[in-house]
């Protein structure tokens, strides 16, 4: 396994916060910043400080991280602008309720997992004044990071009546939607599956692990199963593609692969983990996180060992050769996950050469660790449900220059 290295993150960020977009390892300041990866980078530069002894530029890191945030805090409205220029000014803009989920979430870490108290007593602040416009989301992504946050924040303070309420409500919505549009053949919240897919689950499991609603876990933990199986691939991960997504009924995307979707799959596998202690869910999170060392579609590795930082796609035969923040950053997020798994050695691997493969222990499957009601199956997926590829194992061409970034603003 990788060691943590943050030479790409550090490149990344300015005294503002982090960059948006690279071209190839080099920073793109003509996009400016986001409150949404700056959201996720300060959950990352929170994390770390639990791994790393070089503490320093960590904290400098989660510093300016949460500045950023705060800056983006609008007390009128309380939500959050997302789009910063790189001329320090907020672009026009509609509300965006992904990205005040996110925040939420960030803020809910720090409050509850920060070394620093000044950083706890701010993100405490931040994330209570943002509450009352957390309650109409209504966006099932924005839904379930709100939920992730608020469920982080009751672990702490459980006596907070007034988030604790309001995830109730939040996850009772999440639920009624998988109620509303879930089937045996598509039990999902929505007609088409999309990004960040797995956190829909994981927040079904975090607020259902909360709440001691079994109803809410079985739903997250039968959703994240159906969708592990749609997206393993001749035995590694493949997630849907953004060249048109999975439309109920219709073809599923193979390309282009985006790196947040391994990092959301492994959130929810730990949870499921939490759940049911079934060993098989981690195993589950390593097949996910293999995915970026080269054990995908193309064979190829998403991360960058001479930068540190992650490229930020597979496409259809090749590499997307930038290194953006949201790529970097799931790389960094899923690593830490890792690592800090392997510690009290719940994991069947140790520290390896970079892509070394190794087999998953014997004991992974045994009885003490499945849960009551099953262990997970593995569904097949019509070969009708998926879009046709070249599937090749491309070699990426890195001096072309026509890589692009993941998402323009």
């Amino acid at each position: 396994m990788p060691e943590l290295d943050l030479g790409h993150l550090e490149r990344l960020t300015d005294d503002v916060g982090i960059l948006q977009h690279a071209s190839l390892s080099v920073p793109n300041r003509h996009h400016g910043y986001c409150t949404d990866d700056n959201a996720r980078a300060l959950i990352v530069a929170t994390r770390a400080q639990i791994l790393l002894a070089r503490q320093p530029p960590l904290v400098d890191l989660a510093t300016r991280y949460l500045a950023f945030v705060y800056h983006a805090y609008d007390r009128e409205r309380r939500t959050f602008h997302n789009f910063m220029g790189y001329d320090r000014a907020w672009l026009p803009e509609k509300e965006s309720p992904d990205c005040h989920g996110r925040a939420v979430w960030a803020l809910a870490v720090v409050a509850t997992e920060s070394k620093d108290a000044k950083h706890r007593t701010l993100a405490a602040e931040v994330f209570r004044n943002a509450l009352p416009a957390t309650e109409p989301l209504r966006d099932l992504r924005a839904v379930a990071f709100s939920i992730l946050g608020l469920a982080a924040f009751g672990r702490h303070f459980p006596e907070d009546r007034v988030a604790m309420l309001l995830m109730e409500l939040l996850a009772d919505r999440l639920l009624g939607r998988f109620k509303q549009n879930g089937a045996e053949a598509w039990p999902w919240g929505e007609q088409v599956l999309t990004y960040d897919n797995a956190r829909l689950p994981h927040a079904l499991l975090a607020g259902g692990r909360m709440l001691g609603r079994e109803e809410m876990v079985e739903r997250g933990l039968g959703s994240l199963e159906w969708l592990l199986a749609l997206q393993t691939n001749e035995g590694h991960f493949a997630p849907v593609g953004n060249a048109g997504w999975y439309r109920h009924g219709g073809a599923m995307a193979r390309f282009d692969q985006q790196p947040l979707e391994a990092d959301g799959t492994i959130g929810a596998c730990i949870e499921a983990y939490r759940a049911t202690r079934d060993k098989r869910w981690l195993e589950r999170a390593e097949l996910c996180f293999r995915w970026f060392l080269g054990e995908n579609d193309l064979g190829l590795p998403l991360y960058d060992e001479a930068t540190g930082g992650c490229r930020d796609g597979l496409r259809d035969g090749s590499l997307n050769e930038n290194q953006g923040a949201e790529s970097t950053l799931a790389w960094l997020s899923s690593l830490i996950h890792m690592q800090t798994l392997r510690r009290p050695g719940k994991l069947s691997w140790p520290v390896a050469q970079l892509g070394q493969t190794i087999q998953a222990s014997d004991d992974a499957t045994s009885a003490g660790e499945l849960r009551s009601k099953g262990a997970p199956r593995t569904r097949g997926v019509p070969k009708a449900a998926v879009a046709p590829s070249r599937r090749r194992r491309a070699l990426a061409d890195r001096s072309d220059g026509r890589a692009r970034p993941r998402h323009l603003p």
